[in-house]
């Protein structure tokens, strides 16, 4: 009997051990891919929170220039004004002079010859607004200029919409052309005796500040194109485009054989 009690047992025991599975043999696979899930937007949404943080503090250092937009940051403009100009004299290291006195003289300029308002004709010009610049105007001129002996044209005004067909490229690009055959005119005037004037409207031009604001002048402060109390917008005069499209037109008037 104690044999037999011994061998029970020790079945008993062995399958005890079969049916109780080991603490580290349970399945956690599903627990580490759900870890791994709310890791991954806890870092995207600290990520978000950043980059939105990050965009409003860095408007604060946005400047505005006639060139477009620049960040300068804190660091740099620190620098900037620490920074000691290198002019000649810096490089020198010339010393302090004391007791300088500063003496101011008048120019003379009794010597300069001037020529200003000297062999100018006297004109007695008719002088025709923008809207007025049509062809029933000018045959009008035409046929008779009374005791006019020149004519003077708003060509191009505050508005920036011209009274002829340009054949300068901004001018179709941007709507702003005309239709009039002006050069047909200026010849048959020319040939009148006329002295012939164009008036241009070189930086105030409403319409292709608005049109074109790459070359309209802005507000330092906010960027926007700027835009006068009576409502007149105004071209950048440092602008190489604005230069090439002014002087574009006035050669091209020259050409015709406007006398100024």
């Amino acid at each position: 009997m104690p044999a037999a009690s011994v061998l029970w047992r020790s079945s008993r025991s062995g399958s005890a051990s079969k049916a109780m599975p080991r603490p580290g043999s349970f399945y956690r696979g599903e627990q580490r891919s759900l870890w791994g899930l709310t890791l991954a937007v806890t870092l995207a949404v600290i990520l978000v929170l950043f980059l939105v943080f990050l965009f409003y503090w860095l408007q604060d250092f946005i400047v505005y220039e006639k060139d477009g937009l620049k960040l300068s940051l804190p660091g740099e403009q620190e620098e900037q004004s620490n920074a000691r100009p290198v002019t000649a004299a810096s490089r020198r290291e010339l010393p302090l002079l004391a007791d300088v006195e500063i003496v101011v003289d008048k120019t003379d300029y009794s010597s300069v010859v001037t020529t200003a308002g000297t062999d100018v004709p006297t004109v007695h010009a008719r002088y025709i607004p923008a809207s007025s610049v049509t062809s029933g105007t000018l045959d009008g001129c035409v046929a008779s200029m009374g005791d006019y002996d020149g004519l003077v044209l708003e060509i191009k005004p505050g508005s920036g919409v011209l009274s002829y067909a340009s054949r300068v490229p901004l001018t179709n690009s941007y709507g702003v052309n005309g239709s009039l055959d002006l050069a047909a005119y200026v010849e048959r005037l020319k040939a009148k005796g006329l002295y012939m004037v164009a008036q241009v409207s070189g930086l105030v031009d409403v319409a292709m500040s608005v049109r074109y604001s790459q070359i309209a002048l802005k507000n330092a402060s906010s960027g926007e194109v700027y835009m006068s109390g009576e409502g007149y917008g105004w071209l950048d005069p440092y602008s190489d485009q604005t230069r090439t499209y002014i002087s574009g037109l006035i050669e091209e008037l020259g050409g015709m054989g406007f006398d100024e």
